[in-house]
């Protein structure tokens, strides 16, 4: 899951209008641009002729869906008032994160999940984004080069994101999206090889783009409450600016897909392992060999949800917690890649 770098004039050529075509785009759809220079869309930095008269190497770290700072802020804040009431409120998960903590010699529960940190800065992101495919700037796999003759008409996009559920792990926290139809067609991050999920086969259209079942997954959003009138109108949670609330289903097995996005990260553990606990999690869901138990969290300050501890019948150290809440998250992001 990488992108071949893109050489010579031609390629030049090729990012140039790509690039143009996505700044203009967010120029008349209003979305706002982001604080750093390492998205593609917004900041790139223009290509340089080599000596030889050929343009410089462009391989993208990563393609994904960036959150604005303020959007990033209001799920940060959300996260940690849900995490410090059910550390307040339920023994179980208290005891989780202390024993956590006491191995990994941290005193304060709100610093034991770090904030992950920008890969180039090593500051902590202050973004947030949800990896669409990762590509490590590797310039040697025709993977990458075709992702982006096939996306790329889409970079710039703004996409309503749906935020479904939160879960700690004893290596992350992290929140677990459920994509769209469109938004599945982008994603190219779910390698199921340790998952039980079964996937429906199916072929998916984006305006001209159309993709084979081999890059789907997931199932299509379910726009079950979009069609009530009260739902018509969506305005911004006066506390938490660009998130929308909407109610949703009762669901313990809401997503079959690893979109997530990072919150924080245990000592020592890199952002990748948030997709990989996730996976684990969505098997747990549907295992008869996981033992589980409910609790009700949240209705005040965030949505009323529904905590549930798993646990795999005698391995010691598969404790989770994942939250179901009662309203979803939808927030704007935009579709773009990071250099």
């Amino acid at each position: 899951m990488e992108i071949c770098s893109l050489t010579g004039k031609t390629s030049f050529l090729i990012l140039s209008i790509l690039l143009y075509q996505s700044s203009y785009f967010q120029c008349i759809s209003g979305f706002s641009h982001f604080d750093g220079p390492s998205i593609v869309a917004t900041f790139s930095e223009p290509l340089k002729p080599e000596n030889n008269g050929n343009q410089t190497t462009v391989t993208p770290l990563f393609y994904g869906w960036f959150f604005n700072e303020s959007i990033a802020e209001s799920i940060s804040i959300i996260g940690k008032k849900y995490f410090m009431e059910i550390y307040d409120t339920i023994p179980q998960f208290q005891t989780f994160v202390n024993d956590l903590m006491r191995k990994s010699n941290v005193t304060n529960p709100l610093e034991f999940y770090a904030k992950p940190l920008d890969p180039d800065s090593q500051l902590p992101d202050l973004h947030y984004h949800t990896t669409a495919k990762f590509c490590g700037r590797n310039d040697s796999d025709t993977q990458c080069t075709s992702y982006l003759h096939e996306v790329g008409q889409y970079l710039g996009r703004p996409y309503n994101m749906h935020l479904v559920g939160l879960f700690f792990t004893k290596n992350t926290y992290g929140i677990r999206l459920k994509l769209t139809a469109d938004e599945q067609k982008l994603f190219r991050e779910d390698t199921r090889e340790n998952s039980a999920q079964t996937v429906v086969e199916e072929i998916n259209e984006i305006d001209s783009l159309s993709l084979t079942n081999e890059h789907t997954r997931g199932f299509a959003y379910e726009p079950y409450y979009y069609n009530r009138k009260e739902q018509l109108e969506d305005m911004d949670h006066p506390f938490y600016p660009g998130i929308k609330f909407r109610p949703q289903k009762q669901n313990f097995h809401p997503t079959e897909s690893r979109a997530h996005v990072t919150l924080g990260c245990a000592p020592g553990i890199q952002a990748v392992q948030t997709g990989l606990d996730l996976i684990q999690i969505i098997d747990m869901e549907v295992s008869s060999f996981t033992f589980h138990q409910d609790f009700t969290v949240g209705g005040k300050e965030v949505p009323e949800a529904t905590l549930r501890q798993y646990k795999i019948y005698d391995e010691p150290g598969t404790n989770v917690f994942v939250v179901y809440p009662s309203e979803e998250m939808i927030a704007q992001a935009l579709f773009d890649a990071y250099l």
